[in-house]
């Protein structure tokens, strides 16, 4: 085990032991169990995390009844993704509109512990954005909405209205639609030519959700021998070309 993590579990580790004895001597006493703000404050690698709950107005969201899963970014996290976007902490604070926006990527509006995770679908956030969890060696990996990775720490983290994960990167939800995740793409400009000549990328730019399969170049080279057919005959059939491409959408 890397040593930061180990510190982040022997710190969320020693945050649930104070709070099970309640600080004092008699430990028959109830104690009331803290709910997702409280918990995330009793963990010193989780005090960024609490700045940015609080500059963007979330706290009374999440200590609300819920329930909830938050994928909380520790602070060596934040530090990265400062650095990634070349903000200072101050600059991401500051962006209200923006905080409020990743922060809610990393919420779900239901307890999902790491055994009920649904591996490999995509998953639907408070913020609306998609992301997808798989699994390798029993270690989770998120998947976000811009193709970033970021791994599951210490899983499992009880709060009274929910469920923390931490992770080690903060995820980010997607920033392009699907028209210019494939402009974005090299491999995928003979798709991005048949949407065009379609007139399908109105449609692909929509709220949707989508789903596409799309094929590579080398792919529609392939059709094209298939079919003994050239590019600019395929993209002149303008009913065959949306025939073909809606073919490779789920709605």
């Amino acid at each position: 085990m890397h040593r930061r993590n180990a510190l982040v579990l022997g710190s969320i580790a020693a945050a649930v032991l104070v709070t099970g004895c309640g600080g004092g001597s008699d430990t028959s006493a109830p104690t009331t169990p803290q709910n997702i703000v409280e918990l995330a404050q009793s963990v010193p690698d989780l005090s960024i995390l609490v700045e940015a709950v609080v500059a963007a107005g979330l706290v009374d969201t999440l200590k609300s009844a819920g329930p909830f899963t938050v994928f909380a970014p520790t602070n060596a996290a934040f530090a990265a993704l400062l650095t990634e976007l070349g903000l200072t902490k101050a600059q991401l604070l500051a962006d209200t509109a923006l905080l409020k926006a990743v922060l809610t990527y990393h919420v779900l509006p239901a307890k999902v512990e790491k055994a009920q995770v649904p591996l490999g679908k995509a998953i639907t956030t408070v913020q609306g954005g998609i992301l997808k969890i798989e699994s390798s060696g029993g270690v989770l990996t998120i998947t976000d909405g811009r193709n970033r990775t970021s791994r599951l720490l210490a899983t499992d983290i009880q709060a009274s209205n929910g469920v923390i994960h931490t992770i080690d990167k903060v995820i980010l939800p997607a920033n392009k639609n699907i028209v210019q995740t494939a402009q974005s793409l090299p491999q995928f400009s003979v798709l991005v030519e048949a949407v065009v000549a379609a007139n399908l990328q109105g449609t692909l730019s929509g709220a949707g959700p989508f789903t596409v399969f799309a094929p590579t170049n080398d792919a529609f080279t392939a059709l094209l021998a298939e079919l003994n057919l050239t590019k600019a005959a395929l993209l002149a059939n303008t009913a065959l070309l949306t025939k073909v491409l809606t073919y490779h959408v789920l709605p």
